[in-house]
This record gives structure tokens, C-alpha cells and sequence, in this order.
């Protein structure tokens, strides 16, 4: 056989081999970037949908608990935070503006969603 023709099988050979592995490996990795473009999109929108409820001019703890939300944040959340939002409730009653106790557990949310978004390489 003439080394053109060895050449030529073996260029063909390659041509095949490397169209087979792209044609496979492609829609791998398109899938892979894919499905982190979900997962940032999705942690995108519990933040936002986190800061909309602790946002609130009225917010409460109780209510933020109640939240459906919540159960996605919880998880998440430091055992220090968890302890001081699952405290026994207050029977305070407070008639104008926002408390000191609320105006702490809402920094603390704040604090803590923060936190998430940093992790989760958000901001």
C-alpha cells in the first residue's frame, strides 16, 4: 500500500472517530450547562421571592413561618436562626410601628438570606 493511501485511511479513520466523540460529548455538555443555568435561575428566584416576604411593611415572624416559602429557607437557615425564630410567641401587643423583637428577627432573615445568596455565588 503507498503511504498516501495509509494516510488517507488513517486521516479518515480520525475524521470518524473524533465526529462520533463530538456528536456524542456535545449534548452532554450542553445538558450540564443547561441544568446550571436552571439551578442558578431557580436559587434566583427563592432569593427574590424571600426578600419580597420579609420586604413586607407588616412583617411578622408568624406570618413568616406560615409562609410557604419558609420551607424552602429553612434548611438553610444556622441553628442560631432557626432557635430564635421558632421561640415561643409574645403575647405583647404592640400597636405602632415595628418592635425591636420584630426589627431583630427580620435582620436576622436579611442577615441569613444574605448568607444563602453568597454561598449559592449569587451576588
Amino acid at each position: 500500500m503507498s503511504p498516501e493511501i495509509v494516510t488517507a485511511i488513517i486521516a479518515g479513520a480520525v475524521g470518524l472517530i473524533t465526529g462520533a466523540l463530538g456528536s456524542l460529548v456535545a449534548p452532554w455538555v450542553n445538558w450540564g450547562v443547561e441544568k446550571l443555568r436552571k439551578k442558578r435561575e431557580s436559587r434566583a428566584s427563592l432569593i427574590s421571592t424571600w426578600h419580597a416576604v420579609i420586604a413586607d411593611p407588616n412583617f411578622d415572624r408568624g406570618l413568616m413561618l406560615e409562609h410557604p416559602t419558609y420551607g424552602t429557607l429553612k434548611p438553610l437557615l444556622s441553628e442560631r436562626a432557626i432557635k430564635q425564630l421558632h421561640r415561643p410567641q409574645n403575647n405583647i401587643i404592640i400597636t405602632q410601628g415595628m418592635d425591636n423583637i420584630s426589627y431583630a428577627d427580620l435582620s436576622l432573615l436579611q442577615g441569613e438570606i444574605a448568607r444563602v445568596e453568597r454561598e449559592w455565588g449569587l451576588v
